[in-house]
């Protein structure tokens, strides 16, 4: 999720709650404000998520990626998502505990975060999920879809080309959706942007 228009810019109250983990104070303001986080600030265009995490509230972090998951695809001015932000400053507690809710969290079409990171090319999400909960490697869609054959699926090659190692220690280069289709079908039957034989030098070496 990148940049939206109708992101207003941060309430002072909202930043000293992010700031200071103080999620009554941000639940108050939830009901006061609509949309109270979905407003970023207004230099370096963090989210409330990204306040929280650079000043290492974990437990502010987690509470609200449960009331509004989504915020964990909006990118500040520098590009930096609520994982980059947390692992860069070293609040290894607000990454393991990001990662911990979101590696088993579905979106609304099914889909786990690390589906939905493969799918819109966000490499730098993927790593991070990847890095601290390689269990969330086997997580599938309803439709038994790896988060793979989701980055195949749109064409985004560079998530694929930075996963190809673990491809190849993994099952995921044989699992099947419950069609029966692995990788390689999807692969096959999409109309890629790059040739298939792109492709394929990272999925089948």
């Amino acid at each position: 999720m990148g940049k939206a228009k109708q992101w207003e810019v941060m309430d002072l109250r909202v930043f000293e709650a992010a700031h200071l983990g103080n999620i009554n104070a941000i639940q108050d303001l939830i009901d006061e404000i609509a949309d109270v986080l979905e407003q970023v600030t207004s230099s370096s265009q963090n989210s409330v998520l990204h306040v929280a995490a650079r000043a290492g509230q974990a437990e502010f972090v987690s509470e609200n990626l449960r009331i509004k998951p989504e915020i964990l695809f909006y990118v500040s001015s520098k590009l930096d998502t609520v994982l980059q932000e947390a692992a860069r400053e070293g609040h290894s507690a607000v990454v393991e505990g990001v990662v911990g809710r979101i590696c088993n969290m579905l979106d609304g079409s099914d889909r786990s975060v690390l589906h939905i990171a493969a799918m819109k090319g966000q490499l730098s999400v993927v790593q991070e999920i990847l890095s601290f909960g390689p269990d969330s490697t086997d997580m599938l869609s309803t439709i038994g879809e790896t988060f793979v054959d989701s980055a195949v699926e749109a064409n985004q090659i560079e998530v694929v080309k930075h996963v190809g190692d673990l491809l190849h220690t993994s099952k995921l280069i044989r699992t099947q959706d419950n069609e029966g289709n692995t990788v390689l079908h999807v692969a096959t039957r999409n109309k890629l942007k790059q040739p298939l034989s792109e492709f394929s030098k990272y999925l089948f070496r």
